[in-house]
């Protein structure tokens, strides 16, 4: 495509919607990402935890940290963004407060999921694909088992995509 079609692409749009309804459309999508970039902001912070730096988080030592540290400020605000689909049963979630900056390996069990799962039965059904961004409404659940410990989903409300 030529320099001359995308300008008259670009011209010809708000001729063809009416000048004013072309520009109302604009403002209405920058106050929608304005306010999803205020209300859900990109995970910004500097980890500063030893075992996070040394470790992946598959391993036992920075599940058993993460699972230590999660139910420590579970009463803190903290932000969850989706990572990535790992496999069948487990994705990965990045989480964010004042004590925490890591990237959690969790697992998802149909069995625990509350209200039967919905949103994380479509996204793993999907395999994550074309979602990204924060999570709400996120609620773990943890294993007791000190040589394996788990870190289960068992809510998400909804993906701010």
């Amino acid at each position: 495509m030529n320099f001359k079609k995308i300008i008259l692409i670009i011209i010809g749009i708000p001729i063809g919607l009416g000048l004013g309804l072309f520009y109302l459309l604009i403002v209405l999508w920058l106050g929608i990402i304005g306010y999803r970039t205020i209300k859900y902001p990109d995970p910004n912070c500097k980890n500063t935890n030893k075992i996070f730096n040394e470790y992946t988080s598959e391993t036992l030592e920075y599940k058993t940290e993460l699972t230590r540290l999660l139910k420590k400020t579970n009463n803190l605000e903290t932000y969850y963004w989706f990572g990535r689909y790992i496999d069948s049963n487990h994705i990965s979630i990045f989480i964010q407060n004042d004590c925490i900056c890591a990237t959690a390996y969790v697992t998802i069990s149909e069995e625990k999921l509350k209200n039967e799962g919905s949103f994380m039965t479509h996204l793993m059904s999907v395999k994550g694909a074309s979602y990204n961004g924060p999570l709400t409404g996120v609620e773990f659940e943890f294993s007791n088992d000190k040589d394996n410990p788990e870190i289960f989903l068992i809510a998400v409300e909804d993906i701010i995509d």
